[in-house]
């Protein structure tokens, strides 16, 4: 049974829509209840008013909205089974990238080659159990990183980006789209056979494969290769950014306190000149950034045997990873848990100026955040971002009787 492998996509009718850009929207879990209703209101068919659920957690309403855009042609059924080549085109801090990818289906009882490497809360699974329980269907793909790189993937997109594409667009952060559809068996059955040797790293979207995976167990016997999911691949390249996500502690106020607590572990300095994100970039040390008030700092673990005497032979694999040192040592000493969590390097120091504090961090080493995972241990809630994430809206993977 193949790792990876075509499917019928449905997707907006450009016959109907032409477009895109007003009609999709970020992954549900990076939207606030602001989002959500902003998007809603750039188009009666934008894809948020299927994706997320409204304040009353109507399920049964939302299934219906979108059985009726399918019933009315808004949504339509690609006729053959295809994989699809993704390129996002970016700007991030004055360079230019690229990423190019895969969109497939994921066999996910396959555990031995796909690896989650973050904790899932329950209150996202639950919400995302009941979407895939009422509309049937992967609305967007999880993110999936092969650790290596794939020599297939950069030939087809040589080959591709000669082609005419099959949707193309600029989106809501003025990110460049391109998909191309791939239906010739030749290459779909290249990419699956080098996929097949790797290993897998789930990136983003650790509720939707637990729950995909728990609606398998339960419908296992309903609907056609449920062992599947919906899936973004893309390998290692320069186009791959990890960016951090960082700790804002809401209401602190009694700053003095906290610096004496955190002096026990760390040294403290106040930067007056640069900038902390750059200083934090060039040392090796498990160190932070905080911003107060206009105000920062950075604190850098003073010894390194401290985490000898703290973490126990099991955590020991966690002691170069600074997000975790940040939740195992720095929070439990604050007895701070109203955290805010945010990408943002310019939003995280806004919030730092309004009566709360910031953690600023590193950015994370992906492949220390894959040997960690490889061995079956799992980071904080939130450690990575990648950028730029998988649209929603794009291609739809519906459950087949």
């Amino acid at each position: 049974m193949e790792l990876i492998k075509p499917f019928k996509a449905f997707h907006y009718n450009p016959q109907l829509l032409k477009e895109i850009s007003s009609l999709v929207c970020p992954p549900y879990d990076l939207m606030s209840r602001e989002d959500i209703n902003r998007f809603k209101k750039k188009h009666p068919y934008n894809f948020c008013n299927v994706l997320c659920i409204d304040e009353y957690h109507n399920y049964k309403d939302l299934s219906k909205k979108y059985s009726q855009w399918i019933d009315d042609g808004i949504l339509v059924e690609e006729n053959t089974p295809s994989l699809y080549l993704y390129q996002q085109r970016f700007r991030f801090e004055n360079k230019n990238y690229s990423r190019v990818g895969i969109v497939g289906l994921l066999r996910i009882d396959n555990k031995s080659v796909i690896f989650p490497h973050e904790n899932t809360l329950p209150l996202p699974k639950k919400d995302r159990y009941y979407i895939i329980k009422n509309l049937k269907s992967n609305l967007t793909p999880i993110f999936v990183v092969v650790p290596h790189r794939l020599r297939i993937l950069h030939t087809i997109h040589t080959l591709y980006g000669r082609k005419p594409h099959f949707i193309k667009f600029k989106d809501f952060l003025n990110i460049d789209n391109t998909l191309w559809r791939i239906d010739e068996k030749d290459i779909i059955h290249k990419i699956s056979k080098e996929i097949l040797s790797k290993q897998l790293f789930i990136a983003d979207g650790h509720h939707r494969f637990e729950v995909a995976y728990r609606y398998f167990l339960e419908e296992r016997h309903r609907f056609k290769d449920l062992n599947y999911i919906l899936a973004y691949f893309t390998d290692w390249h320069n186009g791959l950014l990890v960016l951090p996500t960082h700790r804002v502690l809401k209401n602190v106020f009694n700053f003095e306190n906290i610096f004496t607590k955190l002096s026990h572990y760390f040294k403290i300095e106040e930067i007056k000149r640069g900038k902390i994100e750059n200083i934090l970039s060039y040392t090796k040390d498990i160190a932070f950034g905080i911003y107060k008030d206009n105000k920062q700092f950075i604190i850098k673990l003073k010894k390194r045997n401290i985490l000898d005497k703290i973490l126990n032979k099991e955590d020991k694999i966690y002691k170069n990873l600074d997000v975790y040192i940040l939740h195992r040592l720095v929070l439990p000493l604050l007895d701070k848990k109203d955290i805010l969590y945010t990408s943002s390097l310019k939003e995280a120091k806004e919030l730092g100026n309004k009566g709360n504090l910031s953690f600023i961090l590193k950015r994370p080493l992906l492949n220390l955040l894959f040997n960690i995972a490889k061995k079956g241990y799992l980071l904080p809630e939130k450690s990575t971002y990648f950028y730029p994430k998988i649209i929603s809206g794009l291609l739809i993977r519906r459950f087949e009787n």
